[in-house]
């Protein structure tokens, strides 16, 4: 009779579906403009999934150009 203890099956499905998720939060880290979180993010993922919260970064400020009509 075979043992239904498979839990490598489990621990490398669930293992997988981590992976996925930290590969999806580093994406959202990187498009949300946090470049040095994301690069430092292989060292420490939580990372990725601080910066996948957060906001956008703002673009940097540019002025207006005013011309005269």
């Amino acid at each position: 009779m075979l043992a239904l203890n498979h839990w490598y099956l489990y621990g490398g499905v669930f293992g997988l579906l981590w992976l996925a998720c930290l590969v999806s939060a580093g994406v959202l880290t990187w498009k949300n403009g946090h470049m040095v979180m994301f690069f430092i993010g292989f060292v420490f993922p939580i990372l990725w999934i601080v910066g996948a919260i957060m906001t956008k970064k703002p673009p940097p400020y540019q002025p207006r150009v005013q011309t005269r009509s």
